[in-house]
């Protein structure tokens, strides 16, 4: 840890004189601007205290300067008053000027470096990281002269302070090194650790303070209030200076990268799926696997063989996991941590859901290691091969035309989320016209008159379990031996009118009709159902898609498509 503190440190430093060699006016003035703030919010901060003090007294107090009673009173007043005023005025003043002098800094700076466009918002990261700094040197800066001004004010309360901070900069990282969490705690909240620090730092030359009048000889209570403001600044100016360099560290790669001369942009090699993947280790595999297998089963198993299954989801780990005295397999799926609420959403459909659902038996939920993991038993199933994908993704489809939600669950969702006929406007087409010819115009405009027509259709259709083809696709597929299709993967399910979600844009018109009217004719389910109404869902889906990918031209050919069903059915 400390050697981690000791790296950062040097880092800073060499950035500091990057910035001075630089832009070395722009710097020099952003530094004195961000102390002229911290002197003028301290200011403001201060002298409504003193008016209100002089209110509540029938005279000025006596621990005031004297050269506050040579003054009226009233005239004192307004004077304070209208000095705190001015204050305010000039801190909105100042920081509109460090802003405008950062960006001249900024911008020299990158016109020293003279690099490529090397990621995006590169100019707001670059305008963030050099303001951040700068306020850290003033901050720092305050800091050193607050203390000064300390010791000259009330040198116990400075010299108990100087003790506190290097007690607590010194011991922090003694016990960090200890302590996982307390490492976790420092680098992702910072702001929690130097703030409790502050309150306890605080609390502390509080108590002294109160001792220091009850048993010693302090000094003037204005001087002991005085100081009092002065530590709570300097204490949260210390610890914003600590979490700016915390900020400062994230992103060190893409600094280094934009400000320096020798250093090209690399991402750090050190990414969160380094600890995601440490879990595939195959001693450590074998140990938690064998403790998740247990809970499930019987008897004690050993396992016969652990096998990585390839997707195309960078969220989740997939294993395919056999018994050696049992003709058993599971299918294991481990989610990254920042995607738990995928993991959650895909129990609570499975959870719910009748057994109707085409999706293999989910055994356990639990976590690894803080990682959501859910446990399938797909004993008799295999995975499904790439030349089966799109053939198979069909059969799943149909399967959920068949699949309707349970009431309970219906109604969860529906107070959740809006459904299509609620996210479909004619507004929609608005910015079609901008890029159809003639034809195509009129086009959108005969779909703007039978656009309420379209929602009132797709409000009337039921309700199913619905998973975007695309998506289905990308899933873990699964067969058994009498060619039914189950699917592992619903994170993405979503509960929509009958025929969203049909793959339309590599079928013509008739194909779809095809492949619905078959579903159509099986299905009892759908029997009192107008059957273009299903088909205008399927279209209306996917035509929502092509909008929000700004691929207007498929979007026009969808209308198109929609307006012909509903003609062949009036005729």
């Amino acid at each position: 840890m400390m050697r981690d503190i000791i790296k950062t440190v040097n880092w800073l430093l060499r950035l500091t004189v990057r910035f001075l060699k630089g832009a070395p006016a722009a710097t020099t003035l952003v530094i004195l601007l961000s102390l002229l703030m911290q002197a003028l919010t301290m200011t403001a901060f201060l002298l409504p205290i003193k008016v209100i003090m002089i209110l509540s007294s029938p005279e000025i107090p006596s621990f005031f300067p004297d050269a506050y009673s040579q003054v009226d009173r009233d005239t004192l007043v307004i004077s304070l008053g209208v000095i705190a005023l001015t204050c305010f005025l000039l801190i909105f003043l100042v920081k509109r000027g460090i802003k405008f002098v950062s960006q001249l800094g900024v911008s020299g700076l990158q016109e020293d470096a003279q690099k490529i466009t090397l990621f995006p918002n590169q100019n707001t990261i670059a305008s963030n990281a050099y303001l951040k700094y700068s306020e850290l040197l003033a901050n720092l800066a305050f800091s050193l002269l607050a203390i000064a001004g300390l010791f000259y004010l009330y040198t116990d309360v400075a010299t108990l302070l100087l003790i506190y901070l290097a007690l607590s900069f010194a011991l922090l990282p003694f016990v960090a090194n200890f302590s996982p969490s307390l490492q976790r705690l420092l680098t992702t909240q910072s702001h929690t650790v130097t703030g409790n620090i502050n309150n306890v730092g605080f609390f502390v030359i509080f108590i002294f303070v109160v001792i220091d009048f009850l048993y010693d000889t302090p000094p003037s209570f204005f001087i002991a209030m005085l100081s009092m403001i002065i530590i709570r600044r300097l204490l949260s100016s210390l610890a914003a200076s600590i979490n700016k360099a915390v900020s400062l560290q994230k992103q060190k790669q893409k600094i280094n990268a934009i400000f320096f001369h020798h250093k090209p942009f690399a991402l750090s090699a050190k990414t969160e799926t380094e600890s995601f993947w440490t879990l595939f280790d195959h001693g450590l595999t074998n140990n938690w696997l064998k403790e998740m297998i247990s809970q499930v089963t019987e008897d004690e198993s050993r396992l016969s063989s652990v096998n990585w299954l390839q997707t195309q989801e960078t969220y989740q780990l997939v294993l395919n996991v056999s018994l050696t005295n049992q003709a058993r397999s599971f299918l294991v799926k481990l989610f990254d941590k920042k995607f738990t609420h995928l993991a959650t959403h895909e129990a609570s459909l499975i959870e719910q859901c009748p057994s109707s659902l085409p999706c293999p038996p989910l055994l356990l939920v639990t976590t690894v290691s803080g990682y959501p993991c859910h446990l399938f038993d797909i004993t008799g199933l295999e995975t499904t091969t790439k030349e089966k994908i799109k053939e198979q993704t069909i059969c799943l489809q149909k399967q959920l035309l068949n699949t309707p939600p349970p009431p309970q669950l219906l109604q969860q969702y529906k107070r959740s989320k809006r459904t299509l006929w609620q996210r479909l406007d004619a507004s929609m087409l608005d910015a079609l016209s901008v890029v159809a010819n003639l034809d195509q115009v009129r086009l959108i405009a005969q779909a703007k008159r039978t656009f309420p027509d379209f929602k009132n259709r797709i409000k009337l259709l039921p309700f199913t379990i619905s998973m975007p083809s695309e998506k289905a696709r990308r899933g873990l597929l699964l067969e058994s031996a009498a060619k039914v299709t189950y699917t592992a993967s619903w994170e993405s399910w979503t509960i929509e009118p009958i025929g969203y979600g049909w793959k339309t844009n590599d079928m013509s018109l008739e194909s779809l009709e095809e492949e619905l009217t078959q579903v159509y004719n099986s299905s009892p389910l759908l029997s009192n159902i107008p059957f273009e109404n299903i088909m205008l869902a399927s279209l209306l889906a996917e035509f929502e898609k092509k909008i929000n990918l700004v691929q207007y031209y498929d979007a026009i050919s969808l209308l198109g498509q929609a307006l012909s069903v509903i003609k062949t059915n009036r005729t």
